[in-house]
């Protein structure tokens, strides 16, 4: 079989390791305050209380 290697009697597919970025560094994607981290919390609502525009 082509992408299969028998280890310990067990057939196993060829996988390379995950890879691991370093000095990563989180970005907004140029959101600016748009960004979901940003935003404004969604008010607690009762029923037929209309939601605010300005989330």
């Amino acid at each position: 079989m082509v992408g299969f290697q028998i280890a310990e009697g067990n057939l196993h597919m060829f996988q390379s390791p995950g890879a691991e970025i370093q000095d990563y560094q989180d970005s907004d994607y140029g959101l600016g305050t748009n960004y979901v981290d940003k935003l404004k919390e969604f008010p607690e609502l009762g029923k037929g209380e209309r939601t605010p525009f300005d989330l």
